[in-house]
């Protein structure tokens, strides 16, 4: 019999702004720590909305590295 895994997938805004939610994560560095933490909760993998300063969603590929890998150091 072989083995059943589970994949953990963490959804962190979705189409949510924050006028509907208060603490949903909107910036790029605020998704990258929400990510983050995910991760060493047990997610193997995370889906999130970047934004843009606005609070717009955005595919701006500056916003959207922010939010994958973190703030630059």
């Amino acid at each position: 019999m072989s083995e059943v895994r589970t994949l953990i997938k963490a959804c962190l805004n979705g189409g949510t702004s924050r006028s509907q939610h208060p603490s949903v994560p909107q910036t790029p560095g605020e998704l990258a720590a929400e990510a983050v933490a995910a991760v060493r909760a047990g997610a193997g993998a995370v889906h999130l909305h970047p934004r843009d300063p606005s609070g717009a969603q955005t595919l701006d590929p500056e916003a959207v590295l922010v939010a994958a890998l973190g703030p630059p150091a």
